[in-house]
């Protein structure tokens, strides 16, 4: 097998060819069997390349350009905010032992709502 690269790909050369776009220029290129490949490298504007020049077109042209990738996506509950942080909810197990219960009689709460009544100010003496 031998790798070829075509420099003018519009030109008919009688065999399939992949083409692709190489920074500003269009490049066609292709694998041939060594019977094929000869009759094609008589023409000037086809030169052999290497192994790893080939597979670096090929991975360019199967990924696509930059701005036409996938991004990667995460799924996501459709019923929540997508900006907000949600705290994981932690289970706790439960003791064997049963839970401790502190019983309590009465307990008087400050409501800061209501109003108190207001202390007196203290007179100060005035100096002379």
């Amino acid at each position: 097998m031998k790798y070829l690269i075509f420099k003018d790909p519009n030109k008919d050369y009688g065999v399939s060819k992949t083409v692709t776009t190489v920074g500003v220029l269009q490049q066609a290129f292709g694998e041939y069997s060594d019977g094929v490949a000869e009759k094609l490298l008589q023409d000037s504007s086809v030169v052999e390349i290497t192994t790893e020049r080939f597979l670096n077109l090929k991975k360019k042209l199967t990924e696509g350009g930059t701005s036409y990738r996938q991004l990667r996506t995460v799924p996501q509950d459709p019923t929540k905010n997508p900006h907000a942080h949600y705290a994981e909810e932690e289970v706790e197990p439960q003791s064997e032992s049963g839970p401790d219960v502190i019983e309590v009689d009465v307990v008087e709460i400050d409501n800061p709502l209501e109003e108190k009544p207001k202390a007196k100010p203290r007179r100060s003496r005035k100096r002379k």
